[in-house]
């Protein structure tokens, strides 16, 4: 896959990604189906993957997981005025699933550039 397409490859699975977590934290719930905390984390840790996965530099990709953190306790905050419920252990899952997306998405990163190293001698 060209640069070019990977690279467009990551930014939309991180929007569509992100649009869905929103979205699916926003919308009125009867009844999770599975644990919350759980769900928290699985969310917010594919949302990390792709930004964490980028060429960017760490700074700049801890700039990204950074805002992904605010987005997620801005949520957390106006789910009581959608009939959900805002929490601070939500939140920490949050931050969490962010803390071991992050870490296979460097993985990969760091993979994908070894190759790509290796390939070039």
């Amino acid at each position: 896959m060209s640069p070019e397409r990977w690279r467009l490859v990551r930014r939309l699975s991180a929007v569509l990604i992100g649009l869905l977590v929103i979205g699916l934290s926003l919308a009125p719930l009867a009844e999770a189906p599975a644990p919350d905390k759980l769900l928290h984390i699985i969310a917010y840790g594919a949302w990390a993957v792709p930004i964490s996965v980028s060429r960017r530099t760490l700074e700049r990709i801890g700039v990204y997981l950074a805002i992904i953190l605010v987005v997620g306790g801005i949520v957390e905050i106006v789910q009581p005025y959608v009939g959900r419920e805002g929490s601070i252990a939500d939140f920490l899952a949050n931050l969490v699933g962010i803390g071991i997306g992050a870490a296979g998405g460097l993985g990969i990163r760091f993979c994908r550039l070894r190759r790509s190293r290796l390939s070039r001698k």
